[in-house]
């Protein structure tokens, strides 16, 4: 906790700096913010005159969105800046936390082969020949769902959480007054050996059991204002995860760094670095398997 409270803080100090290379870095930061923002935007009246226009927008969240919030096409009925901060907060969110835990669940499948040959293992007797993904695939992937919840817990993306008592607390004999700020870190949490067995280890079974950690595993957080993407980040990571092990088998460039750095996120710190090859035979991922 306490690195990332000094994380937080360097963070701030740079926020107030005056040297040249943290103003040219807030300055990166408005542009692609700016940008970021005339994209939403760009999509977001693309699609409405695609509604306008009696047209059947393409299958994605954002068509479900604004179907929704934009009944028969009107377009005087939403307040578009705030559409675009939706859209650009969810695109923004969801696309930075799955890279990091796809990133994070490569690299330690580079570690664990047999981790690999049951994820294909299961996989192959899911998806079948054809390799299609269903909405009903997804709860027979059991050990696969496993692994990525393991990952979160062994490397969250969202090391901590940021929360504020509303009254006088008292917990633990410790009291809280109101109005305290309190720093939440979901990493130390999950490392708890009353609650996990072997919490150093990268082990997914601890999942197959169910999610029963006595709240210690809160990766999305926790209660009314746990993240509303939890379940689509999910169903994404399940999608992607299986068809990369149904089509791909993926190596690790010697060398490889297994460190992190919190950046807003926490991602692996040199990113993630694999040979990626066409899938092989089960057999061949462990030999005499």
């Amino acid at each position: 906790m306490k690195r990332h409270l000094q994380n937080h803080n360097h963070s701030k100090n740079e926020t107030l700096s005056p040297f040249k290379d943290h103003i040219k870095l807030r300055r990166e930061g408005r542009a692609a913010s700016k940008r970021m923002r005339e994209i939403g935007r760009q999509c977001i009246m693309g699609q409405m005159e695609a509604l306008k226009r009696g047209e059947k927008l393409d299958n994605n969240i954002l068509s479900h969105i604004l179907q929704s919030a934009v009944p028969a096409g009107d377009s005087n009925v939403i307040d578009l800046e705030l559409m675009i901060d939706h859209c650009v907060t969810f695109f923004l969110a969801g696309q930075e936390t799955t890279a990091c835990l796809m990133a994070s669940t490569l690299l330690e499948l580079g570690r664990h082969p047999e981790i690999v040959y049951k994820m294909k293992t299961e996989v192959d007797a899911v998806l079948g020949d054809d390799g299609y993904v269903s909405f009903e695939d997804l709860s027979k992937l059991k050990y696969t769902t496993a692994v990525l919840k393991e990952t979160l817990r062994f490397h969250s993306p969202v090391p901590i959480v940021l929360r504020k008592t509303p009254k006088e607390v008292v917990w633990n004999g410790i009291k809280l007054p109101a109005n305290t700020s309190i720093i939440i870190c979901i990493v130390n949490l999950a490392r708890q050996k009353e609650y996990f067995e072997s919490p150093e280890e990268f082990m997914p079974s601890r999942f197959l059991g169910g999610d029963n950690h006595n709240n210690m595993y809160i990766p999305f957080s926790l209660g009314p204002r746990k993240c509303i993407g939890k379940q689509f980040a999910m169903i994404e990571a399940q999608v992607a995860m299986a068809k990369l092990m149904k089509n791909f088998t993926f190596d690790l460039v010697p060398g490889q760094s297994f460190d992190c750095v919190a950046s807003v996120t926490c991602k692996p710190k040199d990113s993630c670095r694999v040979y990626v090859k066409p899938a092989a035979p089960r057999s061949d991922i462990i030999p005499n398997v």
